[in-house]
């Protein structure tokens, strides 16, 4: 019960800006192509919301959104929306451990992906046409995961992001994602 009061209140305790994301550049950052290994289990951070375990089971033609969650080898971050036309999703993600490898899925030569250079912070920015666009990436147990996203340069609603296997949504957007203790 205490992890969903912590993802309750989510938004309080991030004021992340969302503007300049990737520059005009935009430049993606090569990603390893690696399998992510597991995470260890029993971080010593404490452990994870219920609400953001489990996959999503996302689908191309789905609601407009994000859709991220929490599995075996980390964190997975889908996008997409119903149609064909042109939607732009931006975001930034810091954690307070180390971003582990990053695995590209689906995406096209005009979506970013770039890791900071401490690899606290990794920013993207995804063109989707109504398919599925994404990425998988560890936080090395980290025990703040913050997030902040746009859609068509507008914050996203937290209606229109959908957390773990039973699609919640986060109180605010941007929102932290906080491990406990017990």
């Amino acid at each position: 019960m205490r992890a969903l009061q912590r993802l309750g209140t989510m938004g309080v305790t991030t004021a992340l800006a969302g503007a300049g994301l990737l520059g005009t550049a935009g430049a993606a950052t090569a990603a390893t192509p690696v399998t992510p290994k597991p995470e260890p289990t029993g971080c010593k951070a404490g452990t994870l919301p219920v609400d953001v375990l489990g996959a999503a089971g996302v689908k191309a033609q789905q609601a407009l959104g994000v859709y991220l969650w929490h599995g075996k080898t980390g964190y997975a971050l889908r996008v997409t929306h119903p149609g064909h036309q042109k939607v732009v999703f931006t975001g930034s993600i810091t954690v307070t451990n180390a971003i582990g490898p990053v695995r590209k899925v689906k995406l096209e030569k005009v979506d970013a992906v770039k890791v900071g250079p401490r690899r606290h912070t990794l920013t993207f920015r995804f063109t989707n046409y109504g398919y599925l666009d994404g990425i998988d990436f560890a936080a090395g147990c980290s025990k703040n995961v913050k997030i902040t996203l746009s859609i068509d340069q507008k914050p996203a609603t937290p209606d229109q992001v959908f957390l773990g296997k039973n699609r919640t949504h986060p109180t605010s957007v941007p929102f932290t994602i906080e491990r406990t203790t017990s």
